[in-house]
């Protein structure tokens, strides 16, 4: 019983040395507190909406409805969008989007080399104005994806009509040869008869 109180004092040094109280638990660190201004930094970037966003994604939306029976006027309006996002610093529109889908339409119904002109033509366009207007607005480089996004596009319209013209070219072949069978049977069917006729 005389042992217990420097028993009782042992035990709290060691509990102040080793380790935390029930109440310091609770209270954030230096370094949890850091990262909660991380996020805090981070999610207070907003993602503003404007008017020419919504008129930029309406023309890219209307004009992608007519782009079977217009491809090229298509592409060139989908283009000027995507360039007038540039300039202004729009991002918040689907004109990239409508420009690559113009450019696959354009792709689909075109010759390679049309179509490969095209895509050269507005990587150029929207390559030197995003590099322009980034520049002179911010100093950096700009967002040059929407080439790439242009090349895709390409390419993978030139391979779906690559396989279509195979396939094609595999239909009519046989086509012909089936043609050709027929047209031998029939031959061969004439000879029979005037063979058989000479006979009798």
């Amino acid at each position: 019983a005389l042992d217990r109180p420097s028993t009782l004092r042992r035990a709290g040094s060691s509990r102040r040395r080793g380790g935390r109280s029930a109440s310091d638990i609770g209270q954030p660190t230096e370094a949890t507190g850091a990262v909660a201004d991380r996020l805090r930094h981070r999610g207070s970037a907003e993602i503003m909406l404007t008017a020419p966003d919504v008129a930029l994604t309406l023309v890219s939306a209307i004009a992608l409805t007519q782009v079977r029976r217009f491809p090229q006027a298509v592409l060139a309006t989908t283009a000027a969008a995507n360039m007038v996002s540039m300039v202004g610093g729009w991002q918040v529109n689907l004109a990239q989007l409508g420009v690559t889908v113009a450019m696959f339409g354009y792709a689909l119904t075109r010759p390679r080399a049309r179509a490969i002109r095209a895509a050269g033509i507005g990587s150029v366009l929207l390559g030197v104005t995003s590099l322009l207007s980034a520049g002179l607005r911010t100093g950096e480089w700009g967002r040059l994806d929407v080439v790439l996004w242009l090349w895709l596009a390409t390419a993978a319209a030139l391979a779906i009509e690559g396989r279509r013209a195979t396939m094609a070219a595999l239909t009519d072949r046989a086509l012909r040869a089936e043609e050709s069978r027929e047209e031998t049977a029939r031959r061969r069917v004439a000879e029979d008869r005037v063979r058989i006729a000479r006979e009798l």
